[in-house]
């Protein structure tokens, strides 16, 4: 079961791209991000969509997690 949250009330903009898309894909970028100021302090919830449009230019939390057969890897990009 996945926990991931999901963004609710979307742009109309965001919502049409989104319903043109691959299902996965537009699942994708409704997930949550955080979106923080130039001090890194929490703002709002915003999705990735919102997060990575090239019009909105807004500063979120980046990570990634990879996992290997022997470890796990968590890195938090600025």
């Amino acid at each position: 079961m996945s926990t991931t949250k999901i963004v609710r009330g979307l742009s109309q903009n965001a919502s049409k791209v989104l319903s043109s898309m691959n299902g996965v894909q537009a699942q994708y970028l409704t997930e949550a991000c955080i979106a923080v100021d130039e001090s890194d302090r929490p703002l709002r919830s915003v999705s990735k969509y919102e997060a990575h449009h090239a019009s909105s230019a807004i500063l979120h939390r980046a990570f990634k997690t990879l996992r290997y057969k022997d470890h796990i890897s968590f890195s938090v990009d600025k």
